[in-house]
């Protein structure tokens, strides 16, 4: 127990929260769409892309172009 954490166990805490997070698992693509992702997100940050959503349409549109994925 901690007393910054009120007294918790507070590993036991997280370990038995990240028994809840899904598996994550990296595709043969994850570099190439990470990269696109990065391409419009600094977009958007530098004001060439109005809102993010657009950024976030423009970026499935290329992976999905790029990748052939859906």
């Amino acid at each position: 127990p901690v007393p910054f954490f009120g007294g918790q166990a507070y590993r036991k805490v997280f370990t038995e929260a990240a028994k809840s997070i899904p598996w994550w698992s990296y595709s043969k693509d994850y570099s190439e769409m990470n990269s696109i992702l990065q391409t419009y997100v600094t977009a958007y940050a530098l004001g060439e892309i109005e809102s993010a959503q657009e950024a976030l349409t423009q970026t499935a549109t290329e992976i999905r172009a790029r990748t052939g994925r859906e």
